[in-house]
């Protein structure tokens, strides 16, 4: 499979009925100089859909799933997920929990997410969530470059 180069850092699942939460955090992020994919409601008459979602998800280095009860409700929102989980694994996925979820509850619902480290929504501010994004990318980053970095030769 061929590495497509990134146009986004990060790309944000929601439900609609987070949408006003989704916005204000995608607001914080841009302010951090992260490009941000996000359906905001720009798909013009005869779009596809699904092409447009799949553009997304190919091209974004992390997937930040903003995790709530109407979340799991939403087809759309488990595809997004199993695309996620299909390109990466967990290693690619940054939840952010709207509601506290019992690890019982989250690993019924969706067993590879549970065991991911996650932010709890309540508990900080968007900047704050915003700046642990920004830290969580700078990290992948930087692993990813000393994995591809030459070995020493000395």
């Amino acid at each position: 499979m061929t590495k497509h180069p990134s146009r986004y850092d990060v790309f944000v699942s929601y439900a609609k009925e987070d949408a006003d939460f989704a916005r204000r955090l995608v607001e914080a992020l841009q302010a951090k100089n992260l490009s941000v994919w996000y359906d905001q409601g720009k798909l013009r008459v005869g779009d596809s859909i699904l092409r447009h979602i799949e553009d997304g998800l190919e091209h974004s280095d992390v997937f930040l799933l903003l995790l709530s009860p109407a979340y799991f409700q939403k087809p759309w929102a488990q595809f997004e997920t199993g695309v996620a989980l299909g390109r990466g694994g967990t290693s690619r996925i940054l939840p952010v929990f709207l509601k506290h979820f019992e690890r019982q509850e989250l690993a019924r619902i969706v067993p590879s997410v549970a065991q991911t480290a996650g932010i709890e929504a309540d508990k900080h501010s968007l900047d704050e969530i915003a700046t642990m994004v920004f830290e969580a990318l700078k990290s992948r980053t930087e692993k990813t470059r000393d994995q591809s970095a030459p070995a020493d030769a000395s």
